[in-house]
Formats: C-alpha cells, structure tokens, sequence
C-alpha cells in the first residue's frame, strides 16, 4: 500500500478532525544480536532412547542389551556411561542397569532439558524501548536516499543488558518465535552481551490532523504496514517528537485561535463548508458499506453519486491525499495548456509513470509549463529526465519554484484549477519539507479559472531550470 493509499484509508477515521499532511518516516530501531543463556529442549539420541527403552522394558543385563541392540563395545560402553553421568539409569556396564525416575520421565517425552547460549537476533524499537517483532527495517544510507525522514530515538543511546532485563517477557516471546515455532518450550536464563547494535529505521506514515474548529494543538497519528500504531502514536505525544519531526511556523507558534485556511480569500469565502462536510460524510459511509466481501450494486452506486455530489461543488477542499489523483486527472485530460508549480521536486513524486504521463501530454499538442524548485540531492537524476524532456519536447516550458509566499498552482486547461501550498512534484521524497497546512481549494468556474491563468502565466520563466553539465573529452582516434 503506497503512502497515498494508506493516507486516504486513515483520513476520515478521527471524527472532527482534518488531515492536514503526511510525510513517509523511518521510526528508530536497533538490529541486534543478543548472547543469551537458553534452557532449551532438545530430542535425546536414538542410541540413548533405544538403550532406556530396553531397560524399560525389563531387559537389564548389559551384555543382553549390547547383544539385542547390535552396538559396538565401545559405543554402547560410552553410551551407558553418558546415561548414567546424566542420572537417567542406575548400576554400572558390569552390572544390572535400571531407569530412574528422571530417566524414565526424559524416555516419556523423547527430549532432554539443556543449558546452550545462543544468539538471539532481533530488533529493538528506539521510541517504545522494547524487543519487537518486525520484518521490514532499513539502514540510515538507504533512509536518505529514499527522502525518509528519520525520527531520533528516545533516549539516544542503545539498549544494554539493564534495559533488556527490564523487557523480559517480549525478549522470551521472540525467542519462542525462531525456527519456525520450534522453539515453543525454550526458556531465557540471561543475557550475557550483545554481538551487534546496529541502528535501523522501520519505514511508517506520520499523518497530521487537526481539528475542524482549529483551535487545538495538531495531532500525529502513526501509520506502520496500513495499520495504525496507538503505541508509537502515545510516544510521539509524550515525548515531545512531534516538534522534532519540523513543524511550519504556523503551526509551531500558534497559542489561541484557529488556523486560518490557506488559499485565494474570494474562494475562502465563496467555499460551502457544511455541504463539502455533509458530501464527505456520505463518502465516508459507503466506503464503509464496501466491506470488501463481493461486488455491491446499491453500494457502488451510492459511493459514485456522493463522489458526484462533492465533485459538483465549486470551489471546495482538496484534503492532501487528493493532490496526486487530481495531477494525474490533469495531465491525462488537458488537452490545450497545463501549469504545474510550486514545491521542490523529488524522484518519489516525479516518477517514470509520471514522466510518460507528461509525455504523452506534449505528443497531444499541450503546452505544459513546469515551475518548481531543486529537492534534495536524491532528486537530480530525476531533474535530468525532466530537463531532457524538455530539450526533446519544446512544448515543455520549466522555470524555477516561484518566489511568491510558497504557493503552488495546479491549473489544466479551463476544467479546475487548485491553488495552495502543495508541492505537486515533491511533497514526498523530501526529508527536509517542514509538516504544515497542505490542503489546497478547487474550484471549477471557468472565470476564476481564466483569472488565474492571466495571474500566473507571465509569472512563470521560460528558462530552463539551471544545472551544472560536466564536459566531456573526445578522445582523439590514433590512426593505424
């Protein structure tokens, strides 16, 4: 499940609440390998299990049980002598041999019951400070060059051998865990040190709410495998990561008062929030009508009207997991002009699919204007494809990010036109972009739709965007 995907199933999830932005994290986590005393149990030897199981049965005399068992002198004197050492027999090689009461208990279950120090791998979560059970982990180099940004542990350091005497009980449930549930009946004795500490970040969604009247201090909720984490969501509260994951200014200072919506003041307050309310509510219902079990006529037809009846108003709120499917619809129905700015750009964004979506644009005769800022240095394989598309297709103009208060533009054609603050191409990806208000307004009147494009089309530079190109030596020919 994509980013995207996973933001649009929790979206409507907190009643009185918006989701306001969302941004990939890796949550803190050590790999590591523990040197642990284990009391295990282990299957006893077949010569040993068939030696007691003789006595058993009542056959006591050494030379009789070498004679009907087949052994070699030798290995059936090491074999009596190993019994008799573990106290599972009595007598001696000479003499009469009988099963104790521990011996005949072992023969009962076939296993014997062994102290073994065994590395115990597994990973422990940096913000719960607990052993966890978990697949999927990533180092930090690999963490950065996917634009993740990283959440700090709490505290810093490692774990030690204190720490995880204290979590005994998750240690032992992972120690159960190994080999594929063989080891159901293993029991942790202590830990004695650690092989390796490696730290790691397990990949998650943090997703921002705030409440409808906007008057409360913003919320985080954490999203790890398309299941919501309550746990690492309360870390995050309690120990004050929310301010450390970077918050916009706005949201950091603000004390009293709702957060204003961002965007043109004249669609502010043409925009009907109770009818967009009442048109996202029954949304939200027949989607829960869609259980998933099997095609649902009535339920279908009652999620297509309600998505017809949000898509009627005009202008409305774009919530920030609505931005990508409203790109793609632009770029795949435009059919005479395109604007796309604001934001940085990243290879997460702006990706191959993506590229030949705006291809297939500028062979359709659109002009297709690009106005974005350089992301991160991840980002710049892909602003060589953008800028090779460019110099291939001349209908693609590119410009830099407008200086203009951050403020991004969708517009294709006179269809709609979406104005914000949402990076188009770059909104995940980027591990520095600060959380903030990233919903934008819609509107669809061809007038404001028309105003807005004499607006913004001088604005953006026809100049491509600058990049460094290493020159390169021809090697002369020697001649033969």
């Amino acid at each position: 499940m994509s980013a995207t995907e996973t933001a649009a199933r929790f979206a409507a999830e907190r009643p009185g609440s918006t989701l306001i932005d969302f941004a990939e994290v890796g949550l803190p986590c050590w790999y590591v390998l523990a040197r642990c005393d284990v009391l295990a149990k282990k299957p006893i030897s077949t010569i040993d299990e068939a030696v007691m199981r003789a006595i058993s049965l009542g056959i006591a005399a050494p030379a009789d049980l070498q004679l009907l068992l087949g052994l070699d002198e030798t290995v059936f004197e090491a074999t009596v002598v190993g019994l008799l050492s573990e106290a599972w027999v009595t007598g001696s090689p000479d003499e009469a041999l009988a099963l104790t009461q521990g011996g005949a208990e072992v023969l009962e279950s076939a296993v014997e019951i062994v102290s073994e120090e065994r590395v115990v791998p597994f990973y422990y979560d940096g913000l719960l400070r607990r052993p966890v059970a978990i697949e999927d982990a990533i180092d930090p180099q690999r963490a950065r060059r996917q634009g993740i940004r990283e959440v700090p542990p709490t505290p810093s350091r490692p774990p030690d051998v204190a720490e995880l005497r204290s979590c005994r009980g998750e240690l032992v449930r992972i120690l159960r865990a190994l080999r594929d549930g063989r080891d159901q009946e293993s029991e942790l004795l202590a830990i004695r040190g650690f092989d390796r500490r490696d730290r790691h970040y397990r990949p998650a969604l943090a997703m921002l709410f705030l409440s409808g009247r906007g008057n409360s201090s913003p919320q985080l909720a954490i999203a790890i495998d398309g299941e919501q984490s309550i746990d690492h969501e309360a870390a995050f509260s309690t120990g004050g990561q929310l301010e450390r994951l970077g918050l916009e200014r706005a949201l950091r200072s603000r004390r009293r008062g709702a957060l204003p919506l961002r965007g043109p003041k004249e669609l502010r307050e043409q925009r009907d929030a109770e009818a967009e309310m009442a048109a996202r509510e029954r949304i939200a219902r027949a989607e829960a009508a869609l259980d998933g079990s099997g095609p649902d006529t009535a339920a279908d037809d009652e999620l297509r009207q309600a998505r017809q009846e949000l898509g009627r108003l005009s202008p409305r709120l774009v919530i920030p997991h609505e931005h990508q499917r409203l790109l793609e619809a632009a770029i795949d129905s435009a059919r005479s002009r395109l604007l796309i700015s604001g934001g940085a750009l990243t290879g997460s964004h702006l990706d191959n699919r993506l590229l030949r979506k705006l291809r297939g644009a500028l062979e359709r005769k659109v002009m297709v204007r690009v106005a974005v800022g350089e992301g991160p240095p991840s980002s710049r394989a892909t602003l060589k494809s953008l800028i090779a598309l460019a110099e291939d297709q001349p209908a693609l103009q590119l410009g830099p990010e407008p200086p203009e208060d951050g403020e991004s533009v969708l517009l294709s054609d006179s269809h709609f036109a979406v104005l914000g603050y949402y990076p188009w191409l770059g909104h995940l990806g980027d591990a520095d972009r600060p959380l903030g208000d990233r919903r934008s307004l819609l509107t669809t009147d061809s007038e404001q739709i028309d105003a807005q494009w004499e607006r913004l089309d001088g604005r953006t530079p026809s100049q491509p965007l600058p990049i460094k190109r290493r020159r390169r030596r021809r090697r002369s020919r020697r001649s033969d």
